[in-house]
């Protein structure tokens, strides 16, 4: 409360942002820029990790967050691709079925750099980082005041926010308590990163489809003398872990074409499918997974997250009464666009996933251009249209 006087005697407005990744940072530093005093609850004890994103996305995404967060581009791009393979099980081996020919790079970023230039910049700009800050709980006070319940440091500490915004993953038990989902319900990503000591013959990433994954897929994606691999299904995490098990094992060395590799560490999390979740209600805002908003037909969340801190910036400016009525607006045309997605996406699932649906399309064509990597929808549906009229 004392804490809440003095941001108020000096024009600030205090703000409590209930995560410290990608989206929590961008929010901080967004909103600090504002005006706000702004407060960013972590969990974890350090920025960045544990790991959970392969970090694939395309340029307009990276160049929203750095124009947003003014960090170095350069430093967080570690490849850059122009295409990908998607790779199909057949007659007991792996064929490449498509290729996707991109008209920008896709690019490889680090996760974890981005998240700790992130929070650099947001602390160059005033934002109070609590590392080791679990948050348990949220009321309101009789003043409509969000007061924030966390743990640090084996102490129980309670701190008062006119607004708040929620970026805390997946797991989304704030977002259930304070109503903002009716149900949770994820995939399940998981990835390894493997050394390889010899040459191998993976040059741009491959997308596996077929036994490995019944509803999405598994990739490698080459990082130099490094792979990542990994699996996301809507299976339990332990056969996941299975399966990823089983395509390192029985396939990695004929995908890759050389058996002199080793894991050197695993990582992955949770993916939101359901898009059950509100936006916001009152003065609070929900951003990334927390918001159950990712790309349906990828699981990608970065792009959505630049759309959100847009609107986020856009609906905090005033400092007005009941931002998440204008932070939900602002994202009204994006939200139906990710559930025309949503509805594919459940339709190619119907006929049998991914792998029926590259089969259908490499009967007529070995490779699809795609224009923009954000609306890969939109590159079926035309590339189908134009397959259906040179078929008949």
């Amino acid at each position: 409360m004392i804490t809440l006087g003095i941001n108020m005697l000096v024009g600030l407005v205090a703000t409590g942002i209930i995560g410290g990744g990608i989206g929590g940072l961008l929010s901080s530093i967004v909103i600090s820029k504002l005006g706000f005093d702004v407060t960013v609850f972590e969990e974890h004890e350090f920025i960045g990790l544990p790991k959970h994103c392969t970090g694939l996305v395309s340029e307009e995404t990276l160049n929203n967050i750095v124009n947003y967060s003014g960090i170095n581009l350069k430093e967080v791009i570690k490849a850059k691709f122009d295409e990908y393979m998607i790779v199909r099980f057949v007659s007991n081996r792996f064929n490449v079925a498509l290729n996707l020919k991109f008209s920008k790079n896709v690019l490889l970023i680090d996760r974890v750099k981005t998240e700790q230039l992130l929070a650099h910049r947001a602390k160059d700009l005033g934002v109070n980082i609590r590392l080791r800050s679990l948050v348990s709980s949220v009321r309101v006070n009789q003043k409509g005041k969000y007061v924030v319940k966390y743990m640090s440091k084996h102490n129980v500490n309670n701190t008062t926010f006119s607004y708040l915004i929620i970026a805390e993953g997946a797991k989304r038990m704030l977002s259930s308590k304070l109503g903002l989902c009716k149900h949770v319900r994820n995939y399940y990503g998981l990835q390894t990163l493997i050394k390889v000591s010899s040459k191998h013959d993976v040059k741009a990433p491959l997308i596996i489809v077929g036994p490995v994954s019944k509803y999405f897929f598994g990739w490698i994606v080459p990082v130099h003398d490094e792979l990542i691999v990994g699996i996301m299904d809507k299976a339990p995490p332990t056969e996941v872990y299975t399966s990823l098990t089983m395509l390192i094992r029985k396939y990695l060395k004929r995908l890759i074409n050389t058996e002199n590799f080793e894991i050197e560490e695993y990582f992955g999390g949770l993916i939101p499918y359901d898009m059950t979740c509100t936006l916001g209600v009152g003065n609070i805002c929900s951003i990334g997974d927390a918001s159950s908003l990712v790309k349906p037909l990828t699981g990608g969340g970065l792009y959505v997250i630049a759309k959100q801190i847009k609107a986020l910036s856009e609906a905090f400016k005033g400092h007005r009464d009941n931002v998440a009525i204008l932070y939900r607006d602002k994202l009204s045309p994006l939200i139906k666009a990710l559930r025309r997605d949503l509805v594919v996406k459940r339709f190619i699932d119907s006929l049998g996933g991914y792998d029926s649906l590259v089969r259908f399309l490499s009967v007529f064509t070995n490779t699809l251009k795609v224009y923009d990597y954000d609306n890969l929808l939109g590159t079926l549906l035309s590339s189908f249209s134009m397959l259906t009229k040179e078929f008949l």
